[in-house]
């Protein structure tokens, strides 16, 4: 057995945490043709081998749309219910033990889902995939960008989101984010939603550094007090960003394909996950929107053992433990868990020890 293909057994083997994961984005091809169907919501496709091939066309001309039409499918609570079980089948296939979920309820609110059905249902669909498959998930809210919308109308959908992270924060929402059509400067304009979400205990995520420049995640970081930052990958165009996201240890949750498939960089090649890396800087590794993208926390972070090298990648996953948004004790207990596991897996995969600790 070849060290690339051994390798990618044990990674796939490994426990996993991930943390820039959308719900929307995870909806199961076969079902997102059933609820759409059932729903009434138009695709431009009708089969399983059509719905692939429209995914691979999904670039930055045409992303926000597809991922709207995906959104468009849940209607009902036990939509969402299934989406977020299936999601909790996912985790398991993948050995993911915990993930944090963007979730748009906000989007589904201007259709004119309430939170009770669209929350409810995830709440539902959680608890299932915990009592069959004992995986955990938390939930990131999401405040949109939304520059073709009215400006009340947007006003309110980033108030709704605020909210009603605040009023479900006991039921599993651990933070507040930032998405959607991103463009440089914007984000001083949702400064206020974020501060009652702070004063109310919860930790604040936002897409920054992505559609938009390295400015955006300094004003992620002074304006709306980000913990995290969701993509980020633009930092590296300024170097004195780069250096303050290493002292501070601010975590990027990076999405390569992500990033590769909207058009921030050509390929892995250019991408700069691993300069950010060795600049000091955490970095996790998601899959963002896996259904649309064709892709999986386990295919992403395969896909770095050539850059990072497999203690690299290893590092990676655990980057992802130390940064989530858990409590002490449970985080405490993951990372003994893949220290374990990485030892244990290392000698049952055939491949050598690590040289330097986890």
């Amino acid at each position: 057995m070849s060290l690339t293909t051994a390798s990618a057994t044990y990674l796939a083997a490994l426990p996993k945490v991930e943390l820039h994961v959308h719900l929307e984005g995870s909806i199961q091809p076969a079902t997102l043709l059933e609820l759409a169907r059932r729903n009434s919501v138009t695709l431009p496709v009708e089969t399983e081998d059509e719905l692939q091939a429209w995914f691979q066309a999904v670039g930055p001309k045409n992303f926000f749309g597809v991922f709207s039409l995906l959104s468009s499918s849940l209607r009902r609570g036990e939509d969402f219910e299934r989406v977020a079980y299936e999601f909790g089948v996912d985790m398991a296939r993948q050995n993911v033990r915990y993930a944090e979920v963007h979730f748009n309820a906000a989007l589904h609110h201007m259709r004119g889902v309430e939170f009770d059905e669209s929350f409810g249902g995830i709440l539902r669909g959680r608890e299932k995939a915990r009592r069959d498959f004992g995986v955990e998930m938390a939930w990131i809210l999401v405040v949109m960008r939304a520059p073709r919308l009215d400006h009340i109308v947007r006003e309110h959908a980033a108030d709704y989101a605020a909210s009603t992270a605040i009023e479900a924060k006991n039921e599993g929402v651990v933070a507040l984010g930032l998405g959607g059509e991103e463009t440089d400067g914007d984000v001083a304009g949702f400064a206020r939603f974020f501060e009652p979400v702070r004063a109310a205990g919860l930790h604040v995520v936002p897409h920054a550094g992505e559609l938009g420049g390295a400015g955006n995640v300094t004003d992620a970081l002074d304006l709306l007090g980000a913990e995290r930052i969701a993509h980020g990958v633009r930092s590296i165009e300024r170097p004195e960003v780069v250096l303050r996201l290493a002292d501070s240890k601010i975590c990027l949750d990076i999405c390569p394909t992500s990033n590769i498939r909207l058009g921030i960089f050509r390929d892995m090649r250019s991408h700069p996950l691993g300069r950010l890396r060795d600049a000091g800087v955490p970095v996790s590794v998601s899959s963002d929107d896996p259904t649309p993208f064709g892709v999986d926390l386990n295919s992403e972070i395969c896909a770095l053992e050539n850059s990072l090298g497999l203690e690299g990648v290893e590092d990676v996953l655990m980057a992802a433990v130390r940064h989530a948004f858990l409590p002490p004790e449970r985080r405490q207990s993951l990372e003994a868990e893949l220290s374990t596991e990485v030892k244990r897996l290392r000698g049952v995969h055939g491949l050598p020890a690590r040289e330097a600790p986890l």
